[in-house]
C-alpha cells in the first residue's frame, strides 16, 4: 500500500534522521513552478491522466506537424504548435484538486512525501508530531490527489519549456541549474550573485529526493 502526502515544510532531514522506513520518493514544488505548470503544462497533464503515456508519442507526431504547417505558412506565428494547444489548454476545466490550490496560496514551498507499506504508520505518527506548526502543515492526500500531485510534478519541466516558446519575445534561453545538497545542508534556498539575477525573469524550482532543480529563463 501506498500513501501520499502534500506539506509544506522547510526541509526533509528529520525523514531521514528519524524514520526506519524511508519514503519511497519525495518531490518539492516551489510556488512560482506551481503557477507556470498550473497554466502552462496543463495539456501535458490533462493528455497523460486521460489517455496515459502511450500515447505520448502520437501527440508528439502531431505537433511535429503542426510546427512543419507553421514553418511553411510563412505568415502564422512561430511556435505555432505550442500557441496553438496552449490556447485550447485554457478551455479545459480545472485539472488540480481543490486543496492543492488551497495550499498554494497559502505556502510556499510544498513537498509531496511518498510512503508506502511498514512506513505509512511510522510516517504518519511522525507528522502528526511535527504539524500543524508555525513551519508548515500537512494533509495527506486521497488515492485521485496523489495521482494528481505527482503527475502535476512531471509537468513542471515541460511548463518551463512552453513559456519559453509562448514569451520568446521577452525572454532569452532557459539556464537549467542543477544542484546536489549534502543531507545536512540547512541553507537549501537558491542564491544568484547580484550581477546575474536580474537578468531572470522567472524561475522554476522543483527537487527531487536530495536534489533541487532551479531553471531560470533569461532575456
Amino acid at each position: 500500500m501506498i500513501r501520499a502526502n502534500w506539506m509544506r515544510c522547510g526541509g526533509g532531514r528529520w525523514a531521514l534522521g528519524e524514520l526506519r522506513h524511508l519514503p519511497v520518493s519525495g518531490e518539492y514544488i516551489h510556488r512560482e513552478a506551481f503557477d507556470v505548470a498550473a497554466r502552462y503544462g496543463k495539456d501535458v497533464f490533462v493528455a497523460i491522466e486521460r489517455f496515459g503515456t502511450d500515447r505520448l508519442p502520437l501527440f508528439f507526431a502531431l505537433k511535429n506537424r503542426l510546427d512543419r504547417l507553421g514553418a511553411a505558412l510563412r505568415w502564422l506565428p512561430g511556435h505555432f504548435s505550442d500557441r496553438m494547444i496552449q490556447a485550447v489548454s485554457r478551455l479545459l476545466p480545472q485539472h488540480l484538486p481543490p486543496r492543492m490550490c488551497e495550499w498554494r496560496d497559502h505556502f510556499e514551498h510544498h513537498l509531496i512525501l511518498k510512503v508506502a507499506d511498514e512506513g505509512i504508520e511510522e510516517t504518519r505518527a511522525l507528522l502528526a508530531s511535527l504539524f500543524p506548526s508555525a513551519a508548515g502543515d500537512l494533509f495527506e492526500c486521497t488515492p485521485l490527489e496523489a495521482q494528481k500531485a505527482f503527475l502535476y510534478r512531471f509537468a513542471v519541466a515541460g511548463a518551463a519549456r512552453r513559456y519559453r516558446a509562448i514569451h520568446g519575445a521577452e525572454v532569452g534561453e532557459i539556464i537549467a541549474l542543477d544542484v546536489a545538497l549534502r543531507r545536512n545542508d540547512r541553507d537549501w534556498r537558491e542564491q544568484l550573485p547580484p550581477t546575474s539575477a536580474p537578468a531572470s525573469t522567472r524561475r522554476f524550482i522543483t527537487g527531487i529526493s536530495s536534489a533541487t532543480f532551479l531553471i531560470r529563463i533569461t532575456r
